[in-house]
């Protein structure tokens, strides 16, 4: 008898997931973030903190902050699911010949958590931001 009811159970449901109508896609990252204000604020608080950080400074001295802010937020806008297009150089070509260490990369993921702890995005996407982040890894160290 209770295997009959949870058949019969298991069947409906399965139907009535069949009826439904397919839902809309779930909200890209970009938009679950809060859209550009709120990844302005978390890219503006990790530059700054990684340009006055004694690992990460040399890296920046001379650079064209606004510039690269811009840069930086376009690619998270783009690779999140965003309306922008990313118009910056390839990350790999643009790091070559910087000989990022893994240290600096860690310093920097670092700098990341703090900046999106700071602004207070959630931790769902905040983790989902990091690990973008994280996945460029492999073309900005080391070349």
């Amino acid at each position: 008898m209770k295997r009959r009811g949870v058949a019969l159970l298991l069947a409906g449901a399965t139907a009535l997931a069949a009826c439904a109508p397919a839902g809309a896609p779930p909200p890209a990252l970009w938009d679950r973030l809060g859209g550009h204000p709120v990844v302005q604020r978390v890219v503006d608080d990790l530059l700054g903190e990684v340009a006055t950080d004694p690992l990460l400074r040399p890296r920046f001295i001379g650079q064209n902050l606004r510039s690269l802010t811009a840069r930086v937020v376009e690619y998270l806008c783009e690779q999140s699911g965003g309306p922008c297009r990313y118009q910056g150089r390839d990350l790999r070509v643009a790091h070559i010949g910087m000989s990022i260490t893994a240290a600096e990369w860690e310093g920097f993921m670092a700098g990341a958590r703090r900046a999106v702890e700071r602004n207070g995005v959630p931790r769902v996407e905040g983790a989902e931001l990091l690990a973008l982040i994280q996945s460029t890894r492999n073309d900005i160290v080391g070349f």
